[in-house]
């Protein structure tokens, strides 16, 4: 896996009171594993109890009464280094999950072979790499937002997958050009609802050009499944309904093993104090559930010099 550097100062919210703490590697240099962590607490209120301010698929939120339950989550991970091929990652995170509790969830568990500089690849449960913040969006120190915007990232409810990823990185000129593909399975709950991605492929395709800018490019597909009882009792209620058109409504609300795919690009500029990033995204099902389009634009100054922070992916 990647070591990536940030020099990132995370921003303030008048409503949110963050905060991260990390703690560094525990083992001994000549031990092949090591220990990380990193948290946030944090409490948000808004103006109003007639709503929930939530992250998509959370069932618990805040209103006036202020609430830890967005923000707060803690993490540990523990890295083996085998040899200079092999390696292994584990990482337990305990957030507030689809149905509303911290029960701790195993987030990755994969084992990855460094076959040349250039080409890698992994095998068991790894970060969904749908967006352009994927691996480290939990990591709340690593991020320049407080938390990352909900019209893009909150479009697939999904933080891991399992399955396997074939990685290469090789120079173009001046320009560094990664690409991945990636295929597997993945479930989550979303506001105690089970969702389920079978047969789930994608790809992304990633160039670092001079001056700072990197573009990014991104596609799966999957077969979306819902359980939700209510909704299967609805679609069989109108498969049984004499009347024309109603089981063709039935089977278009249906959501089982239906084609679901997220299309996503991206451009990134971090160039001395100035950091520019932008992304825009697609979702399309062939099930009730809707087609959605998000983007956001972010732009920040850092001021002083910048905090050195890394994350060991």
């Amino acid at each position: 896996m990647k070591r990536l550097t940030f020099g990132r100062l995370t921003p303030l919210a008048l409503a949110v009171l963050g905060f991260a703490a990390h703690a560094q590697e525990q083992a001994a240099a000549d031990s092949i594993f090591s220990l990380s962590g990193f948290g946030t607490v944090g409490a948000v209120g808004t103006d109003t109890s007639e709503a929930r301010y939530v992250i998509s698929g959370q069932p618990r939120g805040a209103t006036k009464s202020w609430s830890g339950d967005v923000d707060t989550k803690l993490g540990v991970q523990v890295n083996a280094k085998l040899n200079k091929m092999f390696s292994a990652t584990m990482q337990v995170l305990s957030k507030q999950n689809g149905d509303g509790s911290y029960k701790p969830e195993l987030e990755w568990a994969f084992a990855k072979a460094q076959f040349s500089p250039s080409v890698s690849a992994r095998l068991g449960r790894m970060g969904a790499p749908f967006f352009a913040v994927s691996d480290f969006r939990d990591v709340g120190y690593a991020n320049t937002w407080l938390r990352p915007p909900q019209d893009v990232y909150g479009q697939v409810p999904v933080s891991h997958f399992d399955g396997g990823d074939v990685s290469y990185q090789t120079n173009l000129g001046s320009a560094t050009l990664n690409l991945q593909a990636y295929a597997g399975k993945s479930k989550a709950v979303f506001e105690g609802v089970d969702i389920e991605m079978d047969k789930l492929v994608g790809f992304n395709a990633s160039v670092e050009l001079e001056g700072g800018i990197t573009l990014r490019a991104g596609h799966m597909q999957s077969d979306l499944t819902v359980k939700s009882a209510s909704l299967n009792q609805l679609v069989g209620i109108l498969r049984m309904v004499p009347v024309p058109g109603a089981a063709a409504a039935g089977n278009q609300i249906d959501a089982t093993d239906k084609k679901a795919t997220f299309t996503g690009f991206g451009i990134t500029l971090d160039r001395d104090n100035w950091l520019a990033m932008a992304e825009y995204t697609m979702r399309r099902t062939e099930s009730y559930v809707p087609d959605t389009d998000g983007w956001y634009v972010t732009l920040g100054y850092r001021l002083g010099a910048p905090w050195p922070v890394r994350y060991d992916e």
